[in-house]
């Protein structure tokens, strides 16, 4: 996360550094909404139903047994393969 990145608001600062992809674990910050790169994966598989119920968390199903799942990308349904 960029450092000059508020992770509970929304910012309008000019950012330097512009990431191809963001990995937000456990829920996307608000912070999340200025991202602009192409990749947008989330990771916190381990979340607990009671605790997302008592926080609002409107979490995606996951793959399979994937512990991440791709928010934003060219196609969410099929996720870019890393290189090997």
């Amino acid at each position: 996360m960029n450092q000059r990145w508020e992770i509970n608001e929304k910012t309008e600062t000019e950012d330097v550094l512009q990431p191809d992809c963001l990995i937000s674990l456990t829920a996307p910050k608000i912070c999340a909404l200025r991202f602009n790169g192409r990749y947008h994966f989330l990771g916190g598989r381990f979340v607990p139903p009671l605790l997302a119920n008592k926080y609002n968390l409107c979490l995606p199903q996951y793959p399979g047994a994937s512990p991440v799942v791709l928010l934003k990308g060219p196609s969410s349904s099929d996720p870019p393969t890393p290189n090997k």
